[in-house]
């Protein structure tokens, strides 16, 4: 699954449900074409990565720097259901 463009308050409910209707397994997430994520778009992520019960839930590529660096301010990188496969670093 890809995420492009913008993640805010406007789209979050969308990429909720989303997420949501995603079969088992981790989910798999291209955000190499994402420009934009708010803090509350990087928290509906590592909630919905914990929700799915699995380590990891949920597996990031190309992620943007500055959710990373947000990411790791948050002790987020940590968290074994959420996986940086690789990052635009």
């Amino acid at each position: 699954m890809a995420i492009s463009g913008e993640v805010d308050g406007s789209n979050l409910a969308q990429l909720e449900a989303t997420l949501a209707e995603v079969g088992e397994g981790p989910i798999r997430l291209d955000l190499g074409a994402l420009d934009f994520i708010d803090i509350a778009g990087i928290t509906l992520l590592v909630d919905a990565a914990r929700r799915r019960g699995e380590t990891p839930g949920m597996e990031l590529v190309e992620a943007p720097r500055v959710m990373v660096q947000a990411m790791a301010l948050l002790g987020w990188d940590r968290d074994p259901c959420l996986v940086v496969l690789s990052s635009r670093l």
